[in-house]
């Protein structure tokens, strides 16, 4: 894709991962109380997604003479150095990092406060 479409295509992805976090959150409610069939829908999700893996075109890698770095830390500190001189990226970052911690927080509470 070109640079143009990248915008675009982020916009998709996380559309995408907006409705399958709601699917998943609706469906294991309805789920938790079978767990045989939960199981099921699991394993056939799981297998679903195996075979469709398969469909994905494979790309060459970005970089291949760099190696893999094994330090997760180091990887954010070169990230943050690369974004604290644009304000907007910076704080975008910081925004949308804040966004999926308050998600997380409150998905794992809603069960505790929501009844059928």
């Amino acid at each position: 894709m070109g640079e143009d479409d990248i915008s675009k295509a982020n916009g998709y992805l996380n559309m995408g991962t907006f409705f399958a976090i709601l699917l998943g959150t609706i469906t294991g409610s309805f789920l938790s109380n079978d767990l045989p069939f939960a199981c099921g829908v699991m394993m056939a999700a799981s297998w679903a997604g195996l075979a469709f893996s398969f469909l994905m075109d494979p790309l060459p890698p970005a970089k291949p003479d760099e190696p893999l770095p094994l330090d997760p830390l180091q990887d954010i500190v070169a990230n943050w150095k690369l974004m604290y001189p644009d304000r907007a990226l910076r704080i975008g970052s910081v925004a949308v990092n804040y966004f999926w911690f308050m998600g997380a927080v409150l998905q794992l509470n809603i069960f505790l406060y929501a009844n059928k």
